[in-house]
């Protein structure tokens, strides 16, 4: 090892507030982390954007936006614009990635029942069918737009010729406007900040109209939800999940409304991955970011993970919260070394006409 490299491995080991083993691999690591995300964005030039945005969200940076990224890397800020404000990449790809990992890699230790998301993660058919090929029971929303079949009403007259006719497909928002003030159910579902929170509900066995192919039709149950939204207007809410038809209203209503737990779990990525951070002035771009801080968060929460296990026995608990501490703390000032190696061989390679990942 050369002298100058041999130095710098000695400052950062005396900097560190952990053991060094915590360290050793992570650039490696960080790179085959991010990989299954970043796949979907083709082009080696997003690909290479992608790997430096999530360095700057883990580093040390007290802003983490793309001007204190691209400076703190000395990457050109226009170039970083463009990929988070304004690039066409697929975000959505991205989260289902995501989740999907987090359930099969590390689901035994995520005790859970349900899998909830909005709309961006209902509305894809073949997210549910992956989470139906976990074994997942999830409960996710769908725009109003969404085509049902509606399997508990009556099929048309059948003329005698033929297959027997279905009921056509409907738009879900239809759908409901043909309900009667009788089928929807009160649910009292916790205490809120402005008092209780309750809502409407009213369930239905349905094929999905975006389930169709030449495979046996799915069921699923829809859930509508209703509740006031200020100024005299009431708010609906559509929803899809595979439970059981008989599951209770009171646990669909509780899992629909659990957005709080949601928040809280939001709060590390606030505070460690810049998820908060966030300066553009598009939709998209903000979804850019927010997209990464979440990968970046998921990618601490392993580390701090792999961390814990180094310490567990003669040197403390698992699950110690000093450990967690130390941990963490320690892995963003290495990860900006890192990120700063990254970096510096990319802009070797592009001296040589080629680059190789590290």
């Amino acid at each position: 090892m050369e002298r100058r490299f041999e130095i710098q491995k000695r400052k950062i080991l005396k900097e560190a507030d952990i053991k060094p083993q915590v360290f050793n691999g992570m650039l490696k690591r960080l790179e085959q982390f991010v990989k299954p995300f970043i796949a979907s964005l083709g082009r080696r030039e997003p690909k290479e954007n992608a790997h430096i945005y999530i360095s700057g969200l883990l580093s040390d940076l007290r802003r983490k936006n793309v001007e204190s990224i691209a400076y703190r890397y000395d990457q050109d800020r226009r170039a970083l614009q463009r990929f988070i404000g304004f690039a066409p990449w697929d975000h959505q790809s991205l989260q289902q990635e995501l989740a999907l990992d987090m359930l099969k890699n590390n689901g035994e230790y995520l005790p859970h029942n349900w899998i909830a998301g909005d709309d961006e993660m209902g509305r894809s058919s073949r997210f549910r069918r992956d989470l139906r090929g976990l074994d997942e029971q999830y409960l996710l929303a769908v725009p109003s737009n969404t085509g049902i079949r509606d399997l508990d009403s009556e099929p048309p007259v059948y003329g005698g010729r033929g297959q027997p006719p279905k009921q056509p497909f409907k738009r879900v928002d239809r759908w409901r406007d043909s309900l009667g003030d009788n089928v929807w159910t009160k649910v009292d579902v916790r205490d809120g900040e402005k008092g209780p929170l309750v809502i409407e509900i009213v369930t239905c066995r349905v094929v999905a109209q975006t389930e169709r192919s030449w495979h046996e039709p799915v069921e699923e149950l829809l859930i509508v939800t209703r509740s006031p939204d200020g100024n005299s207007k009431v708010k609906y809410d559509y929803y899809l999940s595979n439970a059981p038809a008989d599951t209770s209203v009171e646990e669909l209503a509780r899992v629909i409304k659990a957005e709080h737990r949601i928040e809280d779990s939001l709060k590390r990525a606030k505070s460690e991955a810049g998820l908060s951070d966030y300066e553009v002035r598009t939709w998209a771009g903000w979804y850019h970011h927010q997209t990464l801080s979440l990968i970046a968060t998921w990618f601490l929460i392993c580390e701090t993970r792999r961390g814990k296990k180094i310490y567990a026995g003669a040197d403390g608990s698992a699950g110690s919260r000093s450990v967690v501490l130390a941990v963490t703390s320690s892995l963003r000032p290495q990860i900006s070394r890192l990120g700063n190696t990254f970096c510096k061989a990319q802009k070797q390679a592009e001296r040589v006409g080629s680059f190789s990942p590290l």
